[in-house]
This record gives C-alpha cells, sequence and structure tokens, in this order.
C-alpha cells in the first residue's frame, strides 16, 4: 500500500510542478499560487478519496482471502474424515481378500484330499 501511496503522491507533485511551470509561462505569480493551491487541494482529495476506495477493496479481499481460508480448512477436515474411511473400507477389502483366499485353499485342499482318496 506505502508503494502506490509514494507512486500516486510523487505523480502528483511531478504534474503539480509541471503545471506550475507551464503556467508560470502565461499567468501571474499571485494567480500561479492560487491556481496551484486549488488544484493540489483538489488533487490531494481525489488521492484522498482513492486511497479510502483502496482501502475498502483491501478489506474486501481480506474478507474474501478470510472465507476462502475457512473453507480450505473445511475441505481438510472432511479430506481427513474421507482418508479414516477409506482405510477403513481398505482393511475390510483386505480381511475379505485373506477370507476368500482362505476358502479357495479350503476348496483345494478338500478336493486334493477326495482325489487322494479314490486313488
Amino acid at each position: 500500500m506505502k508503494p502506490l501511496f509514494l507512486f500516486i503522491l510523487s505523480v502528483f507533485f511531478v504534474h503539480t510542478a509541471m503545471a506550475q511551470r507551464d503556467s508560470a509561462k502565461v499567468i501571474k505569480p499571485a494567480i500561479i499560487n492560487k491556481t496551484v493551491t486549488k488544484a493540489a487541494t483538489l488533487r490531494v482529495n481525489s488521492v484522498e478519496m482513492t486511497m479510502n476506495q483502496i482501502d475498502l477493496k483491501l478489506n474486501e479481499l481480506q474478507t474474501l482471502i478470510d472465507k476462502l481460508k475457512n473453507q480450505k480448512d473445511a475441505l481438510s477436515d472432511m479430506s481427513q474424515d474421507d482418508k479414516m474411511k477409506l482405510q477403513q473400507i481398505m482393511d475390510r477389502k483386505s480381511k475379505f481378500e485373506t477370507m476368500l483366499s482362505n476358502i479357495l485353499k479350503k476348496f483345494s485342499d478338500t478336493s486334493s484330499g477326495i482325489i487322494q482318496n479314490l486313488k
């Protein structure tokens, strides 16, 4: 914010100095001071209004950033829950595969035993 303010202020002073130089050729010094003072006052007011608008925009952006951070945190929390559920599902899948493997082994052992008894 400071760099923007300094930039606006420097532009203002350069513009004022150039206006003084250009108008000094045509207008008397007393009129120059009055004109420059009035123009400077208007520009300062304009700069203040611009700074107020920038402050409002910054406040709006900060509010938006805070909302997005809250949403991100909420998604992270949901993600933790989802990770837990996924881990449980993976454990169940592993147990199911082990059980299925044991059943198939029993079938195989039983069929081998029957074949051995037939011989």
